[in-house]
């Protein structure tokens, strides 16, 4: 009964994002009660190859309290780590030249439970170069 609950919670979040401009590609996880969401989910950088600098915010959730981190899958780095929780909210600033997904794990454990990407995206996919109609010989 706590799992239907906790669907039903989640179907209702999901419907509360897209209303509120949140895409449902932010929103990861499936019906197992663990979910992970960021906002933004892109991350716009002028040109191709230029470092994308942006404000992230994640939430996530899981069925039950345990030690969770959200880790970036790529590096395996972790952003933060929570004990004894089953909600938790991490804001930080992300500065990277190409997309990164991120996971939701136990804390020891490599297994992702809900993941989620941030997505970096370009005005210019080259460098535009000056181009005069003369040369100094």
């Amino acid at each position: 009964m706590k799992i239907n609950f906790i669907k039903k919670a989640m179907l209702l979040a999901a419907g509360s994002l897209v209303l509120s401009g949140v895409s449902l590609t932010a929103l990861a996880g499936d019906l197992s009660g663990y979910s992970l969401v960021t906002q933004p989910s892109k991350c716009i950088s002028l040109n191709r190859g230029l470092v994308c600098y942006q404000k992230v915010r994640m939430h996530w959730v899981s069925p039950a309290a345990d030690d969770y981190c959200i880790v970036q899958v790529q590096t395996g780095a972790t952003q933060k780590c929570w004990s004894r929780q089953q909600s938790g909210s991490l804001v930080f600033e992300f500065a990277e030249t190409d997309s990164r997904q991120y996971a939701l794990r136990k804390r020891n454990t490599d297994e992702n439970l809900a993941t989620v990407q941030i997505e970096v995206k370009w005005v210019y996919k080259r460098r535009r170069k000056d181009h005069f109609g003369w040369k100094v010989f």
